[in-house]
């Protein structure tokens, strides 16, 4: 209740576990930006580290991170730490319904990674049962936004899934 001043003002001061059912509220597939604005305090960017993959470099190198990536992997980037906070952006990207979130989440990357200075953005596809459940690919909802941030083309075909659906990194 109250002015939309007055709402965004609260909405400020809610953690992003909170986000989802504020989210929920507001209209559907367009969440209100301050609710889902990715403060910056609340998530910690990663420092510049390595020039290939962007972790802290270890006291003595080289970095241990990236050294047994194939060599046509030439450079990733993180753009903040996958904390709690974070991961509840992450989750609610991926399984509250919020596809909106991949334009914001893409603004957060712009602000933390520098814009590389050529190359395309692609996507990995999901499994067909996961976008059938979800109804979007939040990497897609990522590029897609981070391809108006950064002034990159985008390619969401270019990869193929393969039939195997396991997750290799568990729930998020």
């Amino acid at each position: 209740r109250g002015s939309p001043a007055l709402r965004a003002a609260r909405a400020r001061s809610l953690p992003p576990t909170a986000w989802g059912a504020c989210a929920r509220r507001s209209r559907a597939g367009a969440p209100d930006r301050l609710l889902l604005a990715l403060s910056p305090p609340r998530l910690r960017p990663v420092p510049a580290g390595c020039v290939r993959c962007g972790q802290p470099l270890p006291p003595i190198p080289p970095c241990r991170f990236c050294r047994d990536w194939p060599p046509v992997l030439a450079e990733a980037r993180s753009a903040v730490w996958l904390d709690a906070a974070a991961r509840a952006v992450v989750h609610h990207l991926k399984y509250q319904g919020l596809p909106a979130l991949g334009r914001e989440t893409a603004e957060l990357i712009g602000r933390f990674v520098a814009r590389p200075a050529a190359g395309f953005l692609v996507p990995i596809p999901l499994a067909r049962g996961r976008l059938r459940t979800r109804g979007y690919n939040q990497a897609t909802a990522i590029a897609r936004g981070l391809a108006d941030v950064w002034r990159l083309p985008g390619a969401e075909r270019p990869l193929q899934r393969r039939p195997d659906n396991r997750n290799p990194t568990g729930p998020t």
